[in-house]
Formats: structure tokens, C-alpha cells, sequence
């Protein structure tokens, strides 16, 4: 659990701010996820290595300066109202020596202050906790910023999904209003205050009614991990303004904006893996994409979105809907050697036979899955002995049919057509990481490149028990110094793609377990 800092900020354009908003690496922001996703639907997206990217509300830069570092010959500015915040930020750029971003005390109002276009547009945790003007504000930023070609990405809370949590907020709220008449409020109060509300929330999790209990108690367990100011920033803060997916692609119309697709998998892909009948009642709401959307948010009973936005021309949202395409599809074949993907799971030891169930463990320990297909088992098999690596799906596809006509003899028709739908489903499901356009160490030489770039960002942090790294696609993780220079030095020697073809790799991580 992060602990969060005082601040003697109390207002800024319109945001009560007691807490140091203390921003960790977002996985679906990352330039080289949102040109991936791009490309899946049909947009060519800008060269990210050299693109110009701003983030609004920046905090403290534990997002963008890792993408800086990835992309050291983009051009990366943060801006974020908060000074404290930039000085942060600043200073931990200056200490780990990344010198292509670029910290600004400003917020989404000071649009005239923002020099030239920019290709990426980051948004992340913004726009719904933010008063009315300044989500019209970071829209028309959106709008005079945005390069031709450009790529915004917005994140915001949903309905359905997020009334529940809504309740949650009015409980806590509540709390802290009995709690100023109870007692005077002390210097260290906001921390007092976090305390209770975890306390109250456990409580309701194991007393309040049946039908709410389970509710409570998941967000019970939820806040005993969650970072003091992520508590603070989702419940307690004054503005927390959700909106159904229709009212958002309202909001972009406005302003000549509209949305490309959702940035995650598991909200674009959900439609591949309904049942039919269930998707045909669904359709006959309306066959336009924003009515099929939303009636997919209440099915789904959706609380977040990550919307990609782009200029309206680009691609206009009114057109007939149909169902995305998929990743690997033949319809990508051009990008599909350059679209990598990585699972972080152990091969299990024990395997016989691919069509055998077996479950696959997490390298952190903290979860695991059954498997009980061929196509799975040999997706996973190729992905858990690549490990920290990461495959192009061109790679992955080829080898998993490799090993699928070797050791599975009552073998399906369209084969390459059911290992696409098997990735997919494991992309829809969170196993595999969702797919990025590129990875980070593609050749030895830059593995120890940026093996020695990353070394000043772990010196920075040192005083830290766990770092706060980001592997290849841009997911926050906490590893040990030593544990990550270790990940380094095991695959300093070999290209990803290569290595699933050497003997050593076909005798060691898979084919010795299938005999």
C-alpha cells in the first residue's frame, strides 16, 4: 500500500487537492498500445518513435517519463496545474537522466500556452474528475492540438457499472461529514480520514445486507491494496462525474471529435465471444455503432472506458456497426509481424498431451488459470517459456500451429482460423497482455542499451523497497531491483523471435514436456 503525502495545495483550477497524486505507469497509454490499436481498426497511426505526445494531468510524471525513456527520440510534455506536482516530476526526470520531456505547471485552460500538435494525446484519469469546464476545456485542446492523423486517449468513468460505486462514494462522504462534527479536524486529518473510510468499508462488507454484502466486501479487499491517493482521488475528492458511453461520444461531437474504438480488448472484443442469440437481441436495439456500444455497457455492466478519440472525419461514428476485427485476422497480415504480445505465466511441469487440462501460474504468484485446449496449451506454452519476452503474433501463430500438427493428431479444421479465435479469447480475458505495435528490446544491442538507460531511474528511486518499472507493454509493476537485472541478463543473448526456434529452447521450455 502506497502512502500518501499532505500537500498544502487546497484548490486549483476548480480541484480540491489535499493528497500528492503520486502517478504510476498506465497499461493502455503507452504510444505503442494506442497505434496497435489503431492499426486494428484501420487507421494508420503516427510513427510514435519520433512523435510529439502530451499528457494532461501529468502528476508527478510515473507515466510519461518511462514512455520518454522508451521513445528517446520523441518529443514527451506533461503539464498538470499542481507545482508541486511538476517539481516532482521534474526532478525525478533530471535523475534518471531522460532529457526528451518535458514538465509544465499548466492546466487544460491554458491552451494558448501549448505550443504546435501532437500526435498522442494522453488523458488518463482526467475527464471525469474535473468540473463541466474544464472537460469542455481538455476537448477543445483535444481539438486545436490534435495532429491530422492524431490519436487521443481519454479514460472516464461509466455507467452502468460505476452507480454502485457511486453509492460507495455518498457512504464515504457521509463519513467524512460526521466526522468534521465530531471532532477538530488535526495535520495529518486526510490520512485519519483514509483510515476510516477503509475501516467503514470492511464493516459494511461483512455486516451490511445479503444482496450488497459481496459488493462491499470486494471492495473491501480492493482498498486494502489500492494507494491512499487513488482512494482519495476516486471517492473523496468533490468531482467525480461518470456518464454513459452515449453522452461521452456526445461530448466529442461537440467538438468535431469522435471515437475510434475502446483502447482495451476486453470492451472491443466482446462481442466475438457472446452467444449468438444473446448478441441478436442486443442488435435489434439499433444496428448504428453507438447504440450497439451502449446496449453492450449494460450488458456488461461497464464502470470504466478508455476511449481512443480522433478527429471526426477520420472516422465517423454514425456509420453501420460491425464486430472488430480480430488480432491476428488475415485482414492484418501486413502488421501481424509487428504486433507483439506476452503472457507473465509459468509452463506447467507436468504435461503429457495438449489436449489435457493444466493450469498455468503467474510469475507473481498471485493468480493462475486452467487450461483445457490445444490451441491454448500451445499458445501459452510458446508465450510462458518466452517470458519476460514477447512474440510477434506472426511468430506466435506459426509456432502454435507448429506444435499443434506435431504433438495433437485429431487436429480441427481452419486451424490458423481457431488459433486467432484462442488468442484473442486470451487477450479478451486478460492472460495475454494486449497487443503493442513493436516492442522494446528487439535486438541485444538494445537490450543492454536500455538496460543502461533504465539504470539512473532505479538509482532515483532507491530508497523505494520496490520499484516502480514497466515491463515492454507499459504494465506498472513492483519488482526488486536485483530481481529485474536478473530478467535482463537471462535474455541479453537472444532476439525473442529467434529463441523459440533454437533447439535449446524446443528441447528445455516446450516440446520435453509433450512427449
Amino acid at each position: 500500500m502506497t502512502t500518501a503525502h499532505t500537500k498544502n495545495s487546497t484548490q486549483n483550477q476548480g480541484i480540491e487537492w489535499n493528497i500528492h497524486y503520486d502517478s504510476i505507469c498506465s497499461l493502455f497509454t503507452h504510444p505503442k498500445q494506442l497505434a496497435a490499436v489503431a492499426i486494428q481498426n484501420g487507421h494508420t497511426p503516427v510513427d510514435m518513435a519520433h512523435a510529439r505526445i502530451l499528457e494532461l494531468g501529468c502528476a508527478t510524471g510515473g507515466n510519461l517519463t518511462p514512455i520518454a525513456a522508451s521513445l528517446p527520440s520523441s518529443e514527451c510534455i506533461g503539464i498538470d496545474p499542481f507545482v508541486e506536482q511538476i517539481d516532482t516530476a521534474r526532478r525525478r526526470a533530471n535523475n534518471a537522466q531522460i532529457t526528451n520531456v518535458k514538465y509544465l505547471p499548466l492546466g487544460v485552460s491554458d491552451l494558448d500556452q501549448i505550443e504546435g500538435k501532437f500526435d498522442y494525446i494522453i488523458a488518463h484519469g482526467l475527464y471525469s474528475w474535473i468540473p463541466e469546464q474544464y472537460q469542455k476545456d481538455t476537448l477543445q485542446l483535444c481539438r486545436e492540438k490534435l495532429s491530422p492523423q492524431g490519436i487521443a486517449y481519454i479514460s472516464y468513468n461509466t455507467y452502468p457499472g460505476w452507480h454502485q460505486s457511486k453509492m460507495l462514494r455518498h457512504l464515504l462522504k457521509w463519513q467524512n461529514k460526521n466526522r468534521s462534527k465530531r471532532q477538530v479536524l488535526k495535520v495529518d486529518d486526510d490520512l485519519e480520514q483514509i483510515r476510516e473510510a477503509r475501516s467503514l468499508i470492511n464493516v459494511f462488507g461483512r455486516y451490511s445486507q445479503p444482496s450488497i454484502r459481496n459488493f462491499y466486501a470486494k471492495k473491501s479487499k480492493e482498498m486494502e491494496r489500492l494507494p491512499d491517493w487513488y482512494i482519495v482521488h476516486e471517492y473523496l475528492l468533490e468531482h467525480n462525474y461518470p456518464f454513459y458511453f452515449e453522452e461521452f461520444i456526445d461530448h466529442l461531437s461537440e467538438y468535431g471529435l469522435t471515437q475510434m474504438s475502446d483502447c482495451t480488448s476486453n470492451v472491443n472484443l466482446t462481442s466475438h465471444f457472446l452467444q449468438d442469440h444473446l448478441f441478436k437481441e442486443i442488435s435489434l436495439i439499433n444496428d448504428d455503432y453507438v447504440a450497439i456500444e451502449q446496449g453492450l455497457d449494460f450488458l456488461c455492466h461497464r464502470s470504466m472506458r478508455r476511449s481512443l478519440v480522433t478527429h471526426q472525419n477520420l472516422n465517423q461514428s454514425t456509420k453501420k456497426w460491425k464486430r472488430p476485427t480480430l488480432w491476428g485476422d488475415d485482414s492484418m497480415s501486413e502488421y501481424n509481424d509487428q504486433l507483439f504480445v506476452a503472457a507473465p505465466y509459468k509452463a506447467p511441469t507436468h504435461l503429457s498431451r495438449l489436449n489435457e487440462t493444466s493450469q498455468y501460474i503467474a510469475h507473481n504468484g498471485k493468480a493462475n488459470f486452467e487450461v483445457n485446449s490445444p490451441e491454448k496449451h500451445s499458445i501459452m506454452l510458446l508465450l510462458s517459456s518466452t517470458w519476460p519476452n514477447a512474440l510477434s503474433l506472426e511468430t506466435l501463430i506459426t509456432q502454435s500451429i507448429k506444435l499443434l500438427k506435431e504433438y495433437e493428431h485429431n487436429l480441427k479444421n481452419n486451424l490458423k482460423s481457431q488459433v486467432v479465435y484462442a488468442i484473442n479469447e486470451l487477450i479478451f480475458r486478460g492472460i495475454i497482455y494486449e497487443p503493442t505495435l513493436g516492442q522494446i528490446w528487439s535486438n541485444p544491442s538494445r537490450i543492454n542499451s536500455e538496460k543502461n538507460q533504465m539504470m539512473p531511474w532505479l538509482a532515483c528511486e532507491e530508497n523505494r523497497l520496490f520499484t516502480n518499472v514497466t515491463n515492454r507493454y507499459h504494465d506498472s509493476i513492483q519488482i526488486n531491483p536485483k530481481e529485474l537485472m536478473q530478467i535482463w541478463d537471462k535474455y541479453n543473448d537472444t532476439h525473442p523471435d529467434d529463441f523459440v526456434k533454437t533447439k535449446e529452447w524446443q528441447r528445455s521450455h516446450t516440446l520435453g514436456l509433450i512427449y
